[in-house]
Protein backbone atom coordinates (compact mmCIF):
# COMPACT_ATOMS: atom_id res chain seq x y z
CA UNK A 1 0.00 0.00 0.00
CA UNK A 2 1.33 3.44 -0.89
CA UNK A 3 1.31 6.72 0.96
CA UNK A 4 -1.47 9.30 0.62
CA UNK A 5 -0.15 12.88 0.57
CA UNK A 6 -3.53 14.05 1.89
CA UNK A 7 -3.33 11.84 4.99
CA UNK A 8 -0.95 12.98 7.72
CA UNK A 9 -1.02 9.61 9.51
CA UNK A 10 -0.02 7.84 6.30
CA UNK A 11 2.92 10.20 5.83
CA UNK A 12 3.96 10.01 9.51
CA UNK A 13 3.97 6.22 9.46
CA UNK A 14 5.98 6.16 6.22
CA UNK A 15 8.51 8.47 7.90
CA UNK A 16 8.54 6.11 10.91
CA UNK A 17 7.87 8.96 13.35
CA UNK A 18 5.81 9.04 16.53
CA UNK A 19 3.07 11.63 16.91
CA UNK A 20 5.29 13.70 19.21
CA UNK A 21 8.22 13.52 16.79
CA UNK A 22 5.97 14.57 13.90
CA UNK A 23 4.56 17.42 15.98
CA UNK A 24 8.09 18.70 16.62
CA UNK A 25 8.99 18.45 12.93
CA UNK A 26 5.88 20.40 11.91
CA UNK A 27 6.04 22.91 14.77
CA UNK A 28 2.65 21.98 16.19
CA UNK A 29 1.50 20.29 19.40
CA UNK A 30 1.15 16.54 19.78
CA UNK A 31 -2.54 17.17 20.50
CA UNK A 32 -2.84 18.84 17.06
CA UNK A 33 -1.34 15.76 15.37
CA UNK A 34 -3.78 13.55 17.30
CA UNK A 35 -6.68 15.78 16.25
CA UNK A 36 -5.64 15.66 12.59
CA UNK A 37 -5.24 11.90 12.62
CA UNK A 38 -8.57 11.30 14.38
CA UNK A 39 -10.38 13.55 11.91
CA UNK A 40 -11.42 16.06 14.56
CA UNK A 41 -9.52 18.80 12.73
CA UNK A 42 -8.33 19.15 9.16
CA UNK A 43 -4.56 19.52 8.86
CA UNK A 44 -3.51 22.75 7.17
CA UNK A 45 -2.31 22.30 3.59
CA UNK A 46 1.07 23.74 4.58
CA UNK A 47 1.52 21.01 7.21
CA UNK A 48 0.62 18.27 4.70
CA UNK A 49 3.01 19.76 2.14
CA UNK A 50 5.87 19.97 4.64
CA UNK A 51 5.29 16.41 5.84
CA UNK A 52 5.07 15.18 2.25
CA UNK A 53 8.24 17.03 1.32
CA UNK A 54 10.10 15.43 4.24
CA UNK A 55 8.98 12.05 2.91
CA UNK A 56 10.10 12.98 -0.59
CA UNK A 57 13.53 14.00 0.72
CA UNK A 58 13.84 10.75 2.65
CA UNK A 59 12.90 8.63 -0.36
CA UNK A 60 14.79 10.69 -2.92
CA UNK A 61 18.05 9.21 -1.68
CA UNK A 62 17.00 5.75 -2.84
CA UNK A 63 15.58 6.78 -6.21
CA UNK A 64 17.50 5.18 -9.01
CA UNK A 65 14.93 5.26 -11.78
CA UNK A 66 15.15 7.61 -14.71
CA UNK A 67 11.48 8.45 -15.03
CA UNK A 68 10.97 11.51 -17.22
CA UNK A 69 9.73 14.72 -15.55
CA UNK A 70 5.99 15.09 -14.96
CA UNK A 71 5.44 17.42 -17.93
CA UNK A 72 6.77 14.77 -20.31
CA UNK A 73 4.98 11.85 -18.65
CA UNK A 74 1.68 13.79 -18.68
CA UNK A 75 2.33 15.19 -22.17
CA UNK A 76 1.64 18.76 -21.11
CA UNK A 77 1.01 21.33 -23.80
CA UNK A 78 4.18 23.40 -24.42
CA UNK A 79 2.22 26.65 -24.06
CA UNK A 80 0.92 25.56 -20.66
CA UNK A 81 4.42 24.48 -19.59
CA UNK A 82 5.56 28.07 -20.03
CA UNK A 83 3.30 29.04 -17.11
CA UNK A 84 4.21 25.98 -15.03
CA UNK A 85 6.56 26.82 -12.17
CA UNK A 86 7.74 23.21 -11.78
CA UNK A 87 8.76 23.21 -15.45
CA UNK A 88 10.43 26.61 -15.14
CA UNK A 89 12.65 25.39 -12.29
CA UNK A 90 13.15 21.93 -13.81
CA UNK A 91 11.63 20.05 -10.86
CA UNK A 92 9.40 17.34 -12.26
CA UNK A 93 8.95 15.35 -9.05
CA UNK A 94 7.93 18.10 -6.62
CA UNK A 95 5.24 19.66 -8.80
CA UNK A 96 2.59 18.39 -6.34
CA UNK A 97 3.83 20.93 -3.79
CA UNK A 98 3.03 23.97 -5.89
CA UNK A 99 -0.47 25.43 -5.81
CA UNK A 100 -1.22 27.45 -8.93
CA UNK A 101 0.89 25.05 -10.95
CA UNK A 102 -0.17 23.86 -14.39
CA UNK A 103 -0.72 20.18 -14.97
CA UNK A 104 -1.96 18.38 -18.04
CA UNK A 105 -4.53 20.68 -19.56
CA UNK A 106 -5.11 23.29 -16.85
CA UNK A 107 -3.83 25.34 -13.92
CA UNK A 108 -4.89 24.35 -10.40
CA UNK A 109 -5.55 27.18 -7.93
CA UNK A 110 -6.64 24.91 -5.08
CA UNK A 111 -4.10 22.50 -3.57
CA UNK A 112 -6.59 19.76 -2.53
CA UNK A 113 -7.99 19.78 -6.08
CA UNK A 114 -4.47 19.59 -7.53
CA UNK A 115 -3.55 16.82 -5.11
CA UNK A 116 -6.48 14.78 -6.44
CA UNK A 117 -4.91 15.03 -9.92
CA UNK A 118 -1.45 14.24 -8.53
CA UNK A 119 -2.67 11.01 -6.94
CA UNK A 120 -3.14 9.61 -10.44
CA UNK A 121 0.22 10.84 -11.77
CA UNK A 122 2.77 8.12 -12.54
CA UNK A 123 5.64 10.36 -11.39
CA UNK A 124 4.14 10.83 -7.94
CA UNK A 125 2.88 7.26 -7.69
CA UNK A 126 6.40 5.97 -8.30
CA UNK A 127 8.08 7.72 -5.38
CA UNK A 128 5.10 7.20 -3.08
CA UNK A 129 5.07 3.47 -3.78
CA UNK A 130 5.92 1.40 -0.77
CA UNK A 131 9.47 0.03 -1.06
CA UNK A 132 9.54 -3.73 -1.52
CA UNK A 133 11.03 -5.96 1.16
CA UNK A 134 14.41 -5.65 -0.57
CA UNK A 135 14.15 -1.84 -0.41
CA UNK A 136 13.64 -1.47 -4.16
CA UNK A 137 10.68 0.50 -5.48
CA UNK A 138 8.74 -0.71 -8.52
CA UNK A 139 10.41 -0.01 -11.85
CA UNK A 140 8.69 1.64 -14.78
CA UNK A 141 8.04 -1.78 -16.29
CA UNK A 142 6.51 -3.25 -13.15
CA UNK A 143 4.40 -0.18 -12.30
CA UNK A 144 2.81 0.16 -15.73
CA UNK A 145 -0.17 -2.19 -16.12
CA UNK A 146 -0.61 -4.25 -19.23
CA UNK A 147 -3.50 -3.27 -21.52
CA UNK A 148 -6.76 -4.29 -19.89
CA UNK A 149 -5.23 -4.64 -16.41
CA UNK A 150 -6.01 -2.41 -13.45
CA UNK A 151 -3.27 -0.08 -12.29
CA UNK A 152 -2.28 -1.40 -8.83
CA UNK A 153 -3.69 -0.21 -5.52
CA UNK A 154 -4.81 3.42 -5.23
CA UNK A 155 -2.62 5.71 -3.19
CA UNK A 156 -5.60 7.53 -1.75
Amino acid sequence: MGVDLGDLRSIRKALDKSQSQMAALLGVSTRAIQSYEQGWRTPPGAALKLAGYMLYLQRREGMTDTLAPCWEVNQCDPALRETCFASQIGEGRCCWLITGNSCGDRTYDCWPEKLARCRACEVIRRWLAEPAADGVRPSAASSTPAPGQAAGPPIA
